[in-house]
């Protein structure tokens, strides 16, 4: 089976006032299964990358240089079938031997820069900060790491801007793309990574800003960081910015080494830079499979599988062959030196708690345009509810008109307390699984935070409403009780609010299905069929409607003991609520009490199935297997196409001969 030996990258030289880390990497594979059987991503490979240098993983669509650069990071993603396997060390040092969370001394940048646009890049930063620094870290020390970071990147003109893009209420004008970008990359800089991954930095960029990111990469090399980044097809000015080269083809190495070698390397074999050509893009066009002609397809994959094949039979240097021996002493130290204290938002459970309540606050408040609208159209509704109901009698119309506004006042509880609450996990999502990926908080912290600041919002104006049209409409019954009811009807609705938007995986959904819910639940409150009618199969649904518990305890508030008039022209006389609430199927004894408990039941029930969809939804990602548990079992179906793989590449090698 072909394997690639370990090349050293000529990266530079690092401080030496600096604990810098080298990072290697021997036999690596990834394969997942997909409707065929196995599939390989990427077959072993060796490589290495050290401190000081710019690494960049180079390679056409679906080379397989991400898939490199997550394997090395350990965010592969986890999947039924795949799997991960190989050696990956620092400073000589197994992943599965280090000391601490390889999280801790890396950082990664993924390819989408998404933060919370209404929050400042001071703040931004900040919250990282007192998440990310040792809880020892003293205010001024942490201030004096935020303005580091910010003046390194060249932020300090920007440290007062909103970040923009897209916020609750749609895209929000704040820093430019080359900005966010760079903020992106300061916030994993706080804890002063040794070895920092970035995905696609200049995907979405216009040249300069993309040159611009990458100048503030060089410098982090320069400074001994062990730098590694997927590109895609880099300017001129860019690719003569990096130190090393770590060309893809197909999941197979093509080149790896410094970058002033790459050209004549495959110039060598016969394969001339063209004049006044990027050599990027001709690196890319070199391993490209050209599909729209067959005979250009033949052509461009016997060269590349030629290419792949002199790579992976030339001889290696002394100097570069993998070495599995124990690490030494002095490896394992400049690991423990290089080891930051925890984190403050490991060490107190208090604290990311108060931060994400207090970004959360923040991020709904200054959405002004969305509180606005929320206000306006509860006032609206108070209105319209209030002056149609307005004072209420006691004559046998009344009594429709009771039971039709109360169903419509718990109706309207549900379905503001629900939909609005559905779309607030699916938009923090992508930041909150990149966060919990850094070790920053637990998840109880960010579920409780959003619940915290979701209740005053949607429950504050619901419950002035309701008091406002109590008296506007005069209805009879006990305040107290229709107040706390109504209460815990909204709180129950936000907590169904938030195990939908546990489950929705975006925005889109969450408003599409959440009506849907509430309506399901609306059919079985009581009102719109009698109780009894229900179906045997149905009765699930209805002992699990919220808006149900929430009707009948209103009800038999609003009817029991009350009494109405008789006019001479009433066919039909019914002056006494207690037959209202018979005709419904309510029994009024002690039926408040059970609304009560059934209700506090729900929402219970509702926020643990919400946090438990959490905690499975939780960031989740391949371990590094190591390649001899691997050789000892039988063969798998991978190391066959490998070895397959190679064959033709030796076949096709004979043939250009």
């Amino acid at each position: 089976m072909a394997m690639e030996e370990a090349v050293a990258i000529n990266t530079g030289t690092a401080q030496s006032d600096n604990i810098n880390l080298r990072l290697t990497w021997s036999g690596l594979s990834y394969s997942i299964m997909d409707k065929k059987g196995e599939k390989c991503i990427l077959s072993p490979q060796d490589g290495q990358a050290n401190p000081g240098g710019l690494l960049a993983l180079m390679g056409p669509s679906g080379s397989g240089k991400t898939s490199l650069l997550n394997a090395l990071a350990d965010r592969l993603p986890l999947g039924k079938g795949a799997q991960v396997t190989g050696r990956v060390e620092l400073n000589g040092v197994a992943k599965h031997d280090l000391p601490c969370p390889f999280a801790d001394l890396s950082a990664y940048v993924e390819q989408e820069d998404v933060l919370y646009a209404l929050s400042t890049a001071q703040e931004t930063l900040d919250f990282a900060a007192r998440l990310r620094l040792p809880r020892s870290t003293t205010t001024r020390d942490r201030s004096a790491r935020i303005e580091n970071v910010l003046q390194h990147l060249g932020l300090v003109h920007v440290r007062d801007t909103n970040v923009g893009g897209s916020s609750f209420n749609g895209a929000v004008r704040g820093l430019s793309g080359g900005e966010r970008k760079r903020l992106s990359i300061a916030i994993e800089l706080l804890h002063n990574p040794k070895v920092i991954f970035l995905d696609e930095p200049t995907t979405g960029l216009d040249s300069y800003q993309a040159l611009n990111v990458m100048e503030k990469l060089r410098a982090l090399a320069d400074d001994g960081h062990t730098v590694v980044v997927s590109i895609h097809q880099p300017r001129s000015s860019i690719f003569a910015m990096l130190t090393g080269v770590y060309l893809l083809a197909a999941g197979h190495p093509v080149y790896a080494g410094p970058t002033g070698g790459v050209v004549q390397y495959f110039e060598g074999h016969g394969h001339l830079l063209p004049p006044q050509f990027n050599p990027a893009d001709f690196l890319i066009d070199l391993v490209s499979v050209d599909q729209r002609d067959p005979q250009e397809q033949t052509r461009t994959e016997k060269q590349l599988s030629s290419l792949q094949g002199l790579w992976a039979a030339r001889p290696a240097h002394p100097d570069e062959q993998a070495d599995c021996a124990p690490a030494s002493n002095a490896a394992m130290q400049s690991i423990l030196d290089a080891r930051p204290e925890k984190p403050a938002g490991q060490t107190c459970s208090l604290t990311p708690l108060l931060l994400l309540l207090k970004r959360g606050w923040r991020e709904q408040m200054r959405d002004k345009l969305s509180i606005c609208i929320k206000m306006i159209f509860n006032a609206f509704f108070t209105a319209i509810f209030g002056f149609v109901y307005f004072r209420l009698g006691r004559d046998q119309k009344s009594i429709q008109d009771r039971m039709g506004l109360l169903f419509f006042l718990t109706m309207n509880q549900a379905f503001g307390s629900v939909i609005g609450c559905s779309q607030v996990i699916p938009r923090q999502l992508v930041i909150v699984n990149r966060e919990r990926s850094n070790r920053l908080y637990a998840v109880v912290h960010f579920y409780l935070s959003s619940l915290i600041v979701m209740i005053p919002i949607e429950l504050l104006p619901q419950l002035v409403n309701n008091a406002l049209i109590f008296f506007m409409t005069n209805l009879q019954g006990s305040f107290s009780v229709f107040f706390g009811v109504m209460l815990l009807e909204n709180i129950a609705g936000i907590s169904l609010g938030m195990f939908l938007s546990c489950i929705f995986k975006n925005v889109q959904m969450a408003s599409q299905l959440a009506p849907a819910v509430v309506i399901l639940f609306l059919m079985f409150s009581g009102f719109l069929i009698n109780e009894d009618s229900v179906p045997v199969y149905f009765l699930w649904l209805q002992e699990v409607s919220f808006i149900r518990y929430a009707f009948k305890a209103v009800a038999v508030n609003e009817l029991k003991g009350a009494t109405f008039n008789c006019g001479a022209s009433d066919e039909v006389c019914t002056r006494d609520g207690s037959q209202v609430l018979a005709q419904l199927g309510f029994a009024s004894e002690g039926l408040i009490l059970t609304c009560i408990l059934a209700l506090v039941g729900i929402l219970v029930a509702f926020n643990i199935l919400a946090f438990g969809v959490l905690v499975l939804r939780r960031p989740r990602f391949l371990k590094l297997q190591s390649t001899n548990e691997k050789v000892v079992s039988s063969p798998s179906k991978l190391e066959e196409k490998t070895e397959a793989i190679g064959d033709k590449q030796e076949g096709d090698k004979q043939l250009e001969v």
